[in-house]
């Protein structure tokens, strides 16, 4: 074990180990700090209207089910219409009577509308039942949180579970039916796994992260970041490594595992598709959404931009995070 996992997989001190909470009692604290997050954001999402895209994620998912055709939104990966189309699915949804495939950006949306409006079936069920899998997301976000954060104490476990299950933006979109929140799940696990890969790289926890990232880029194409990161994690790893042969060889082993289970886990999702057609469509159409823009002109700051701004993220992130989280973060 090098001397970095050795410092964060250390017991606390002696001196420090009566103040450590015990497991037992942040475990019975997780499970209350879950619930009341879960529970504030389903009371919530009963009153919310749906979103512009969430009806489409919801119905082309049950069509799909239906049909076997997941095929209404092509440049979006389909897990989350596998998530949020399930229980409307299950729950005996009716569907529009369709004279021809989808052929163009608008018909999703009347798709949608004819489903959710017009051909009988219950709009607020259906939409609460979509939602459902959003809220199991930012539960599951809370959880990972939680046991990253456990290498650190219990106290601080619970603290992190606190923080995250209550920040304003989680209530919000983890009632939701969208990509938000399953993808900040899977980055974050996706990092973590990768992370612990490249540490102590074995073929095990290559083929965790593998599974892992692409399921990540299943949920949205922008996950492709991870690869990246990974390059730049792994290039930190060998510095820290000091390029030493052995480790060398464990973190090439490690990496071909990631990368065949990322391979298989995309065939799965993809339904069987082995060259990967559709996967290669959204990627393409996403990397191109990228650098021609929206379609519609970007505002910030009283300012409109066809191509947008590339500080846009770091701005919103400071003005829509609550002014608490940032003073914590500089603290």
């Amino acid at each position: 074990m090098s001397s970095s996992t050795a410092e964060l997989t250390a017991e606390p001190p002696r001196n420090q180990a009566h103040r450590a909470w015990p497991r037992s009692f942040a475990y019975v604290a997780l499970l209350i700090i879950v619930l009341l997050s879960a529970c504030t954001t389903m009371l919530a999402m009963r009153r919310t209207s749906t979103t512009f895209d969430e009806i489409v994620m919801i119905a082309g998912g049950a069509r799909g089910f239906e049909t076997g055709n997941f095929d209404i939104a092509p440049e979006h990966p389909p897990l989350t219409q596998y998530l949020y189309g399930l229980p409307v699915f299950l729950a005996g949804a009716k569907y529009p009577t369709e004279i021809k495939p989808p052929t163009d950006m608008g018909y999703r949306y009347r798709y949608a509308r004819e489903f959710f409006w017009r051909v009988g079936n219950d709009p607020e069920r259906v939409a609460f039942l979509g939602r459902l899998g959003a809220v199991a997301s930012a539960a599951a976000l809370i959880v990972a949180v939680f046991f990253f954060t456990l290498r650190w104490g219990t106290a601080a476990a619970v603290l992190a579970a606190v923080l995250t299950a209550f920040l304003p933006d989680l209530l919000a979109h983890g009632g939701i039916a969208y990509n938000d929140v399953p993808t900040a799940l899977f980055v974050f696990v996706s990092l973590w796994a990768i992370d612990a890969a490249i540490r102590e790289p074995t073929a095990k926890r290559g083929v965790l992260a593998g599974v892992l990232t692409a399921l990540a880029v299943c949920i949205k194409f922008s996950a492709a970041a991870l690869a990246p990161i990974a390059v730049l994690l792994l290039a930190a790893g060998a510095i820290s490594a000091r390029f030493e042969r052995t480790w060398l060889k464990r973190a090439a082993l490690a990496t071909l595992a990631g990368a065949l289970a990322g391979y298989l886990i995309l065939v799965l999702v993809y339904r069987g598709d082995f060259v990967l057609t559709q996967f290669i469509y959204g990627m393409k159409y996403t990397f191109m959404h990228v650098n021609k823009g929206h379609g519609a002109p970007g505002y910030l700051l009283g300012n409109f931009n066809a191509l947008g701004w590339w500080y846009f993220f770091p701005v919103v992130f400071f003005f829509k995070t609550p002014a608490a989280l940032h003073l914590l973060g500089a603290l």
